[in-house]
């Protein structure tokens, strides 16, 4: 005989089976699942990009860049192993570096006088840096090269630059920094790409 159950409780009947439980009083127990951590903030697929910049800031940006750049230059050049050159003579090796010249594209290049690169080439030959040859087509005109030690010297001078950056780089930014960094020397190549 099947007694009567106190108010609030569910009667099972006999020889039947409800899909859900009895209560007891008690709460009912479930399996535990893993802690996946917090819910992440959505994200759009298309966030939007930055508001436009006002003039005075992209000119205060321009104003920030240009001397720290300069300052960078001044490091760059300090840390060089030619420095019993003056800054004209070191460029001029370092359009040489990249292969044979004329005096005449040389002060092209350089907007200088060919008088002045004459001048320039004559101490870089007195140094026994720089060589003259024969032009091969134009009998009036001769072709500047490096020497091996002219070649030797432009090396040293780019080994040292090199080493200076890349020591300062290591020691004085993060890994997150030198991530931004590299993200931003993509940004000041499109700057001076014609």
């Amino acid at each position: 005989m099947v007694g009567t159950l106190p108010p609030g409780y569910d009667r099972i009947a006999s020889g039947s089976q409800r899909p859900f439980p009895i209560k007891t009083g008690k709460l009912a127990s479930f399996p535990a699942l893993p802690y996946a951590g917090p819910v992440p903030e959505s994200t759009p697929a298309n966030p939007p990009e930055s508001a436009p910049h006002t003039p005075e800031q992209v000119a205060a940006a321009a104003t920030e860049l240009r001397v720290v750049a300069g300052r960078l230059l001044r490091q760059l050049r300090a840390a060089r192993a030619d420095s019993e050159l003056t800054m004209s003579q070191a460029v001029v090796v370092g359009r040489l570096a990249e292969g044979p010249s004329s005096v005449a594209d040389l002060a092209r290049a350089e907007r200088v006088r060919p008088q002045s690169m004459r001048a320039t080439l004559a101490v870089l030959e007195e140094l026994g840096l720089i060589t003259r040859t024969p032009h091969p087509t134009d009998q009036r005109s001769v072709l500047i090269s490096l020497t091996e030690s002219g070649h030797r010297l432009r090396r040293a001078t780019e080994d040292a630059k090199q080493s200076w950056l890349t020591r300062t780089m290591s020691e004085r930014l993060t890994p997150g920094e030198l991530d931004r960094l590299t993200k931003a020397v993509d940004l000041l190549r499109r700057l001076v790409e014609p």
